[in-house]
């Protein structure tokens, strides 16, 4: 179970770098737009590798010989999965359509109707166009990286 936690939080901060990384190297944010979320990734990377440490700290648990060692939790795969497909839905689908597919995608396969799935992801779009593209004036890239502008 401890190479479980320790991957975990090894993905999570990767995965949040990554997206720091893209808004720095790829998308080329203004600081002033930028520093947030460099503040509160950095943030989160710093609490993962503290929790890391902890974990690898503590004494392992006594080996029985096999007979109660933790599986790999069922769902994790699945989890990892869902955590890891978000950045290719809004490398290849814009920040507009790549969330707002994604949840409603997310929303069917674990049983929601499809007038919930579908209200949701247009909010989870209203928002981030609204929220973000109106309200905060963070010009993101609303369509995919492909799309002639």
């Amino acid at each position: 179970m401890r190479g479980l936690t320790v991957g975990l939080l090894a993905f999570i901060a990767a995965f949040i770098g990554v997206f720091l990384a893209a808004g720095e190297f790829v998308y080329d944010y203004n600081i002033s737009v930028h520093r947030f979320p460099i503040i509160i990734g950095l943030a989160t990377i710093a609490l993962a590798a503290f929790a890391v440490v902890r974990t690898l700290a503590r004494p392992a648990p006594k080996d029985d010989g096999g007979e109660n060692a933790p599986a790999w939790p069922r769902g994790t795969t699945g989890a990892l999965l869902w955590l890891a497909s978000a950045l290719p839905m809004v490398i290849f689908l814009g920040y507009l359509v790549g969330p707002a597919l994604y949840l409603l995608i997310y929303l069917r396969l674990h049983g929601e109707k499809w007038l919930t799935a579908i209200l949701f992801a247009a909010g989870c779009a209203a928002f981030i166009y609204l929220g973000f593209h109106e309200l905060l004036a963070v010009r993101v890239p609303l369509y995919p990286f492909w799309w002639p502008e």
